[in-house]
């Protein structure tokens, strides 16, 4: 049974309510496309770079937001400059709403351009709008305000984001991430999916060279793509 933790800042003023910034639905971060294919070097400053890391006690940089740059504070328990999934599932569900360990992982894989675990404040940032969208996305689709979505919701919320998946495709999805049996998704099981697609969609692009939505795999390259999508 999860337990419910508090801390003495606050969510940012607004909480998950705000806009999104502008940016579609479903989309992964800027510039993150996963692992590069084997053989090739990482694009300079993206992949395998390390984030720029912010000192404590100094103001966050221009034009981001003081608030939230506050709240990462608050929750970064050992100082280090990052967070890692069990700080981020403390933070999230201290927002009222409850996230698994394993959405927090599959955000912070979608988000750790460093691949150490760890996401900094910028990459905080970009999750902090990418859990706005869900939300808002979430809500729009959950007609009875259940605070869960059904099967054909789902499927529909997942078409409307621009993955047209087939029915046999999608049941594998739902019966990965719904995890009750119970043929419906809560918040943190509908993050989850979305974040497992959007990395997917990631991996899936450093290998679609021609950007024609194919990609050609023989059975190494196919093992290290898929370890990019294992939890």
């Amino acid at each position: 049974r999860r337990k419910k933790m508090a801390y003495q800042q606050p969510p940012p003023t607004g909480g998950y309510g705000q806009p999104p910034p502008q940016q579609g639905y479903g989309q992964p971060p800027p510039q993150q496309y996963g692992a590069p294919p084997p053989g090739q070097p990482p694009p300079t400053g993206g992949y395998g770079q390390p984030p720029p890391q912010q000192g404590y006690g100094q103001p966050p940089p221009p034009q981001q937001n003081n608030q939230l740059w506050s709240w990462f504070q608050a929750v970064d328990a050992d100082r280090s400059g990052q967070i890692d999934e069990h700080e981020l599932q403390r933070a999230l569900s201290n927002t009222g709403t409850q996230f698994s360990i394993e959405a927090a992982k599959l955000m912070i894989k979608m988000f750790d351009r460093s691949r150490n675990g760890k996401i900094g404040f910028d990459e905080f940032q970009q999750l902090h709008g990418y859990i706005t969208q869900m939300q808002q996305a979430f809500q729009a689709c959950d007609k009875d305000r259940s605070g869960y979505l059904s099967h054909q919701e789902v499927h529909q919320a997942v078409a409307s984001s621009g993955y047209q998946l087939g029915q046999a495709t999608f049941n594998a999805l739902m019966q990965k991430f719904d995890r009750s049996r119970r043929g419906q998704l809560s918040l943190d099981g509908y993050i989850e999916l979305c974040c497992f697609l959007g990395t997917a969609r990631n991996v899936f692009a450093a290998y679609d060279t021609q950007r024609n939505n194919a990609a050609a795999f023989n059975f190494e390259t196919f093992i290290g793509a898929s370890s990019h999508l294992c939890q």
